[in-house]
């Protein structure tokens, strides 16, 4: 009985001798029975049915019948090809294929199929079932009714007309590409292992395709021209295998015999249709990317990018360095002209960021000579392209220009200004802004740059002839010609060119928008003291001063408003800063002024009075005061000009205080209006600053709490606390049905505001030793503090009270403040007095939640016995405050909590099992300590840490271990689940980390494979760091994951004597899961917070190397598993750049964000870099510590002392690193040639590189050059020079 081999190659031999019988119109349904027995069949010990098989096929396939034609773009014919190629032994296949010229039939059936037909209308239903056989509604093929039905063959695929068309060319192009794949990928497979005649077949198949480049070209030049049809149809489908194509294509252009004339031929028949396609699939020009997929899209362009950077790009350039020749930039540029809105941003991307991308070591001059040639090519290409195509080709490669920074001649410049920017119809604003950005001297050197200057200012005279969407560029361009002029130390000629287009053309006009923009004026303030010296600087000024014009006031009082912001040096404060005052009031100010230009004068006055003298405060007061008391007594609070008198007014009192003899004029104007302030109806809100919103009684507030001058009277400061309470009560009262319980709390951090004004003020009057006027400050601020005061002021007072308390207590001056009569104790029962009713009143919402919270913090400050005696009975009613506010989601909960917890901490039986719903997260770039602290949040650390701290600070470690147990059993979900966190951290910062045994001290240290036990009544910080990881590989939110890293940080930081050998595997095991690129919680983690989640993998690793290298010892390979996966994850994320900062759609906004994600991967570079130097270059405190445990626990143990106090324990450990190490540094060269690696992640991983190849062997070496294949052996030969030449220490 044969067996099922058997039995299926005696059906595949009776179906091969089947093909000869019958005729052509058949030769479907004999190939379908040759194809359904092969898709079953495994190979038998012989192959000569497949051998035949092979042969019968190629022979029909060969010759222009329309038999052989209709077989070689038969789908099914390919198919059965790739199956027997996978079947036949390589030295057979390789016979077989020379004797059918198998690569003359390859080629002549991608030249069919590189040229479709066009499908006409009358033939459009042979695309589908025959309609002559087949009814409307009978089911499929793919999905028959009777499944015991054989399946039909396509007989739609054998019809001459349906493979003609572009469908049933993609068709046969599908299963082309893929038998080609088949054959060469099994070469690749089998060409280092196996027998002998396997390698020599696989040789002699590769030998089949080793051709000329010429050659080569009519099997490539139509492969990829099928590639560009893909990407060109409007509604693309997925075909097997497709992403591999660009791949199998290159794959073949390596097999052909090289030459000289390579480049040559790849620019004259393949850059142009390659440039298109990768034009299309970076989005170059304005033009959507194909819908092929991601993966497909990027690694085609990947494939794309790579063959024409080594094969074109490189040569073109080689042979330009070396003898100058064009000739193959003039090629490629020609060939890709008829898609130049395409291809030429793509040729200028490769050749601009070649040296950065591939580490040539070429000077910058010869890489500038040889951008600059590639850029003059397409600049005289695109005079014989079409006009739309032309501006967007120049466009695109002028920002890649502008955003690479090259050096691009004046005169290619101005050619681009006078051909393509300045146009009849308008101004093309983005060309001109690239290029400023590359070179200002096209501006503004020569006459010729004059000119063109003109011609571009001209448009900026009228704002409403540059489009809304182009006005962000104008004036980003003005800024960038402020920068130019700088630079060339001629900021006077730009400052006149200022004032000539910011005055408005009529009197009583407008100054010009454009020019009047904040970052201009911002950007010449910075400029100033760089460029120009005292003498230049008075010169411009008084030139200023001069223009008396009516038209040119507002202008001329603008500009030197921005020379009051720059100026800071002392020299030139005192060579300019009262010159520039007078020629901002060069004209006296009348009511007639428009309240722009009084409020710029206002800020000159305030800017010089505070870098000035008490004489010029002195001048400039007798000057202005008449003016600044008429605006304050009759301005409207809402107009500018006023808020900039006040401040004005301020500036002279903080001038002339103290003892100055204006101090007591401007203090009585400035409490005048404060109070004018109070009687104002309107909501003083009191939100961020914003110079867009509208001015309120909360912006004067506001600017008073943060700017204002320390010596305010306590009346003054009450006045201003009675105001924000009453801004808070109308906010309450209008916000009670929408907004949560606590919202009013955002008017907490103004209040905070007003302590910490009160706490200077106090303070600049306790400290040496007080005068008559401190003692008399003094009693006025005690005699107001034990006045009764209303319900409405209690927060305030409290306030008050506290700042006085807490200051004074710790002045150097308390005990001759207490001699002259100072009684703390008084105002410590004072402070309890008003803070009673509000403590025992039972309000939580709205203002009587905001008064408790600032009694409770007031009350901490005070005697613990005091305030348990005072308010014992309000316990049970705080406790039942703090849970329901807790409930609704409000953190002014954990404020009561933690006043209980410190007073009161018999009142909480279970004080972490709560519901801790958290808002307020780490953000990215915080430090290991910083905490991320926002009164405005309904939550934050601020709240939540100082209670857990709080119940913690006298409980012993078995309480600590159950709360931290408790908490890792129900972390909960959400914000719940990031609460918990942070207290699981805060609970691990408390801990110890005390061993209580010595027995289990013992077996901890000596025994590094033990586990955390398993037993339930024992729980210890071994058993939190397994759930620790736990949690760390299950959770895809960024905050979460942070935490969770942070904690397990922190124990094998602090706590390593109660970390085992299961504990640290578990962490590199933990993080080589995370790195991998399957999981799609690790890439949704990225993306989210690409910032911070490379960082904390890279940091729990050192921190292994650091703590625990001893454990590493017999276990290298899981930590070089975790690096490798570490690496793989730097590589392979995404770059910016590479995808052409995503389309460059809005390019304002993305370009930043670009840069910073380049300078993250760079950082995640060092950071990678600096694992491998610590494992080459062990630290001192790590090597001691690692001899003194050793031998420690070798005595211990009873066992002889290791190494003698005379052996290198450093050696040691780098001579063992060195035996695993060279295995990371070949995974980065495999990595180099799978992904395009930027220039300054390449430079942040040098110096881990260099110390990976400091600590080899010559041995090791060898090894791994005999490892690696032809481009690795490349790559890893440049890298090896270049560490020798930088790298190695070379005795010097």
């Amino acid at each position: 009985m044969l067996t099922q081999p058997q039995a299926g190659e005696a059906a595949l031999v009776r179906a091969v001798r089947a093909l000869d019988h019958g005729d052509a119109e058949t030769i479907p349904d004999r190939l379908e029975r040759v194809w359904d027995i092969l898709e079953d069949y495994q190979g038998g010990k012989f192959h000569a049915a497949e051998e035949m098989l092979l042969r019968w096929l190629l022979k029909n396939m060969t010759g222009s019948s329309s038999t052989a034609e209709r077989l070689r773009r038969y789908p099914r014919v390919w198919q059965i090809l790739a199956a027997v190629f996978a079947l036949i032994p390589l030295f057979s296949l390789a016979k077989s294929l020379a004797d059918r010229r198998f690569v003359a039939l390859l080629q002549q059936t991608l030249k069919d199929i590189a040229a479709p037909e066009e499908e006409k209308e009358e033939e459009a239903g042979v695309n589908g079932a025959d309609s002559d056989v087949d009814m409307a509604d009978a089911p499929s093929p793919e999905s028959p009714a009777n499944p015991r039905k054989r399946k039909r063959p396509d007989t739609a695929g054998f019809c001459a007309g349906s493979q003609r068309i572009l469908a049933g060319c993609l068709r046969t192009a599908e299963a082309v590409f893929d038998a080609v794949r088949t054959l060469l990928s099994r070469c690749e497979l089998l060409s280092l292992d196996g027998p002998a005649t396997h390698r020599m077949g696989a040789e002699h198949v590769k030998s089949l395709f080793s051709t000329s480049a010429s050659d080569a070209m009519g099997i490539l030049v139509p492969w990829l021209t099928i590639c560009g049809f893909v990407v060109d149809r409007p509604k693309v489908e997925q075909l097997r295998e497709q992403s591999s194509w660009l791949a199998t294509f290159a794959a073949l252009w390596e097999l052909r015999l090289q030459s000289a004339a390579d480049a040559s031929e790849v620019a004259i028949h393949l850059s142009g249709t390659a440039a298109r396609i990768l034009g299309k699939l970076t989005g170059q020009g304005s033009h959507m990317p194909p819908r092929l997929g991601s993966a497909v899209q990027e690694r085609w362009a990947q494939d794309l990018r790579r063959f024409l950077t080594r094969n074109l790009i490189l040569p073109a350039r080689g042979i330009f360095l070396t003898k100058g020749g064009q000739e193959i930039v003039k090629i490629a540029v020609d060939m890709s002209s008829p898609a130049a809105h395409l291809s030429f941003p793509v040729l200028f991307d490769l050749v601009s960021k070649t040296p950065t991308e591939h580490g040539a070591k070429t000077s910058r001059k010869d890489h500038d000579t040889w951008v600059q040639t590639v850029f003059d090519a397409i600049l005289y290409a695109t005079k014989n392209v079409n006009r739309e195509n032309r501006t967007v080709a120049v466009r695109t490669v002028m920002e890649l220009a502008a955003e690479r920074g090259a050096a691009l001649s004046v005169s290619s410049l101005r050619v681009v200004c006078n051909d393509y920017a300045l146009r009849k119809d308008g101004h093309d604003w983005i060309l001109l802004l690239a290029v400023i950005k590359l070179n200002p001297d096209v501006f503004l050197v020569g006459d010729e740059g004059q000119k063109l200057l003109e011609r571009v200012l001209e448009k900026t005279r009228e704002p409403c002839s540059i489009e809304p969407e182009e006005w962000k560029r104008a004036a980003q361009f003005l800024v960038l010609l402020a920068d130019g002029f700088a630079q060339t130390r001629d900021l006077s000629t730009f400052v006149r060119i200022w004032l000539e287009h910011l005055a408005p053309i009529q009197p009583g006009g407008t100054i010009h928008t454009l020019w009047a923009q904040d970052e201009l004026a911002d950007t010449v303030a910075k400029l100033v003291q760089p460029s120009l010296n005292s003498s230049q600087l008075i010169e411009i000024i008084e030139w200023l001063a001069s223009r008396t014009q009516p038209n040119d006031i507002w202008a001329r009082v603008h500009i030197l408003e921005a020379f009051s912001n720059g100026v800071s040096q002392e020299e030139l404060i005192d060579a300019v800063n009262i010159k520039i005052f007078d020629a901002a009031f060069a004209e006296k100010p009348s009511k007639s002024d428009l309240p722009s230009i009084s409020a710029l004068r206002w800020t000159v006055a305030s800017k010089v009075i505070i870098r000035g003298t008490i004489k010029e405060a002195s001048q400039i007061w007798s000057q202005i005061k008449s003016d600044v008391k008429s605006t304050l007594r009759r301005g409207h609070i809402d107009m500018l000009n006023t808020f900039t008198a006040f401040k004005c007014c301020v500036a002279l009192w903080s001038a002339n205080h103290p003892g100055g003899p204006h101090e007591d004029d401007a203090a009585k104007l400035i409490c005048s209006f404060v109070e004018q302030l109070q009687k104002t109806d309107g909501l003083a809100i009191l939100g961020s600053d914003d110079t867009n919103r509208p001015i309120t009684k909360g912006t004067y507030f506001r600017w008073i709490l943060s700017d204002a001058p320390r010596g305010m009277s306590f009346s003054h400061l009450e006045s201003i606390g009675r105001c924000l309470m009453k801004a808070h009560k109308r906010s309450n009262r209008r916000s009670r049905d929408s907004l949560p319980v606590d919202d009013g709390l955002r008017d907490r951090g103004n209040l905070k505001l007003l302590q910490q004004l009160t706490v200077l003020a106090i303070r600049q009057m306790t400290s040496g030793s007080p005068e008559e006027r401190e003692k008399t400050y003094l009693r006025d601020a005690i005699s107001l503090l034990q006045r009764p005061c209303d319900d409405s002021d209690a927060a305030s007072r409290i306030l008050f009270l506290q700042a006085f308390i807490s200051t004074v207590r710790y002045s150097p001056a308390i005990k001759k403040l207490e001699e002259d009569g100072l009684n703390l104790s008084s105002l410590e029962d004072r402070l309890i007095q008003v803070a009673s009713p509000a403590v025992t009143s039972g309000k939580r919402n709205g203002k009587g939640l905001l008064v408790l919270l600032i009694a409770l913090e007031a009350l901490s400050d005070l005697d613990n016995h005091a305030v348990r005696l005072a308010f014992s009975c309000a316990v049970p009613w705080l406790l039942e405050a703090s849970d329901s506010l807790l409930e609704n989601g409000s953190g002014a909960g954990w404020e009561l909590r933690m006043f209980l917890a410190n007073h009161f901490p018999e009142a909480l039986k279970s004080p972490l099992d709560l519901k801790m719903s958290a808002k307020s997260l780490l953000s990215p770039e915080e430090g290991e300590e910083s905490e991320n602290i926002d009164s405005t949040m309904a939550f934050g650390k601020a709240a939540l840490l100082p209670y857990v701290d709080a119940v913690v600070r006298s409980a012993d470690e078995d309480t600590k271990l159950g709360y931290l147990n408790g908490l890792l059993h129900n972390l909960g979900e959400g914000q719940d689940m990031i609460g918990r966190q942070l207290v699981i951290y805060r609970l691990i910062q408390h801990l110890k980390g005390k061993i209580t045994t010595p027995r289990l001290c013992r077996t901890i240290l000596t025994l590094p494979g033990s586990r955390p036990s398993d037993s339930p009544d024992r729980f210890d910080l071994a058993q939190a760091h397994s759930m620790l990881c736990d949690r760390l590989l299950q959770t895809s939110a960024p905050a979460s994951f942070l935490l969770a890293a942070k904690s397990i940080h922190l124990l094998l930081d602090q706590n390593p004597a109660c970390m085992t050998q299961w504990n640290i595997e578990l962490t590199l095991s933990t993080v080589t899961a995370i790195s991998s690129q399957q999981r799609s919680s690790t890439q949704v983690l990225m993306s989210e917070s690409p910032s911070s989640i490379y960082p904390a993998l890279c940091q729990l690793v050192e921190m292994v190397i650091r703590r625990h290298r001893i454990r590493l010892d017999g276990h290298f390979h899981i930590l070089l598993t975790t690096l490798q996966a570490l690496l793989r994850l730097l590589l392979s994320q995404p770059d910016a750049g590479s995808q052409q900062e995503q389309q460059r759609q809005q390019q304002q906004h993305t370009s930043g964000s670009g840069q910073q994600q380049q300078r993250w991967k760079e950082r995640d570079g060092k950071l990678f870099a600096r694992l491998l130097t610590l494992i080459c270059e062990p630290t001192a405190a790590s090597v001691t510590r690692l001899q003194h445990t050793k031998m420690t626990t070798e005595a211990g143990a009873g066992t002889a002392v290791g190494p003698g106090p005379l052996d290198s324990e450093r050696d040691r450990a780098k001579r063992y690193a060195g035996q695993f190490i060279y295995l990371v540094l070949m995974q980065y060269v495999r990595l180099q040639l799978e992904y395009v690696v930027p220039h300054g992640v390449r430079e942040a991983l040098e110096p881990g590189v260099y110390a990976v190849l400091g600590i080899t062997t010559p041995d090791v070496l060898r090894i791994m050059n005999d490892g690696m294949d032809p481009g690795g052996r490349v790559l890893f030969r440049e890298m090896y020079k270049m560490y020798q030449k930088f790298g190695k220490w070379s005795g010097i």
